[in-house]
C-alpha cells in the first residue's frame, strides 16, 4: 500500500500538559496526538515534532508529522477525525500531503516564538495562563531590544541553557530578537534556527534583569561570552512563551525577514 507523510500544523495551550515529549503518566501532547493518530491508523504511529515545548508554553504554530497507509483518507478527512478526538486545548489548523522526504524538524530552517508580558501593576485574570506579569517597574522596549541584539548571530549559547541539555553542540543561530510594546504588553519575538533547553526563557529572564539593574548591553556580551550559566538571569515563567511558527519555504523567509538560509543545527 502506498505510504502517505501527513503534515499538521497545530496549535496548543500548554498550561495543563507536562510539555510537548511523551511521559509514561503524565499528560502531554504528544501522548494525546499519538493515541488519537494511532486510534485513526489502527496501529501505532510515531510522530516528529518541529520543536520539543516546556511544560506551560503554549503553542499556534506547532508542526508534527507521520506516515499512513490509510489511502482512503483526505486532508480535510484526517483534519475532522483529529480535532473530533483530541482534547479541546489541542487543536489542529492545518492537515496536508507532504512528500516522503519532508521532516517536521529536519526540514526546518528556522522557529519563532513570541513571549508575552504584562508590564503593569495589575494582570487580568483572563490574561494569566498566556502572560507572564512584570508590575511595578517600566519596561523600555528599546533597551531590551539592544540587549538581544547582543545576541543576534551564530553563538555558544551554553550560558543560556539548563544543565539537562544534551546538545552535543550549543552553538545556534538566532536571526532576530525584536520587541515591541502595545499598551501594556511587551512582547519579545525571538526568531533562530534551533534553541537550546529553556534557552527562550533564559535569555528573557537575562534582558529583564539586567533592565531592572541598568546594566549596560556590554553585559550582555560579557555574560554570553563566559558560557557560564551562573552569570545569566532566571529562567522566566513558561506560561508567557508561545511557539508562533516554523519556516520551510525559503522565498516566504526572505519575503518577510530579507535572510538567507542557514546549515540546520541538531537540537
Amino acid at each position: 500500500m502506498e505510504e502517505k507523510n501527513i503534515k499538521l500544523t497545530l496549535s496548543y495551550d500548554g498550561t495543563d500538559f507536562t510539555g510537548f515529549q511523551f511521559q509514561t503518566n503524565s499528560r502531554t501532547i504528544e501522548g494525546e496526538l499519538t493515541k488519537a493518530i494511532s486510534a485513526i491508523n489502527k496501529t501505532e504511529t510515531t510522530i516528529c515534532c518541529a520543536g520539543r515545548t516546556d511544560s506551560g508554553v503554549h503553542a499556534e504554530g506547532q508542526v508534527v508529522n507521520f506516515f499512513t497507509t490509510k489511502n482512503n483518507m483526505g486532508e480535510r478527512n484526517w483534519f475532522m477525525a483529529l480535532n473530533s478526538m483530541l482534547p479541546k486545548d489541542i487543536r489542529i489548523l492545518k492537515c496536508e500531503f507532504m512528500p516522503i522526504a519532508f521532516h517536521a524538524r529536519r526540514s526546518a530552517i528556522y522557529r519563532e516564538y513570541w513571549y508575552n508580558i504584562v508590564n503593569n501593576d495589575s494582570i487580568s485574570a483572563l490574561q494569566q495562563r498566556y502572560f507572564s506579569h512584570f508590575p511595578f517597574f517600566k519596561l523600555n522596549e528599546q533597551l531590551l531590544e539592544e540587549y538581544g541584539s547582543i545576541l543576534i548571530g551564530e553563538h555558544d549559547f551554553s550560558a543560556f541553557c539548563c544543565a539537562n541539555d544534551a546538545s552535543e553542540s550549543k552553538n545556534r543561530y538566532i536571526h532576530s530578537i525584536k520587541v515591541e510594546r502595545q499598551d501594556n504588553i511587551i512582547t519579545i519575538k525571538i526568531i533562530a534556527n534551533a534553541f537550546l533547553q529553556h534557552m527562550i526563557r533564559i535569555i528573557v529572564g537575562t534582558m529583564l534583569k539586567l533592565h531592572k539593574e541598568n546594566e549596560p548591553k556590554e553585559e550582555m556580551q560579557k555574560i554570553l561570552l563566559s558560557c557560564d550559566r551562573n552569570m545569566a538571569g532566571s529562567t522566566y515563567y513558561p506560561k508567557g512563551l508561545t511557539f508562533k511558527k516554523v519556516y520551510y519555504d525559503e522565498s516566504i523567509l526572505k519575503k518577510h525577514y530579507n535572510v538567507p538560509r542557514r546549515t540546520f543545527l541538531e537540537e
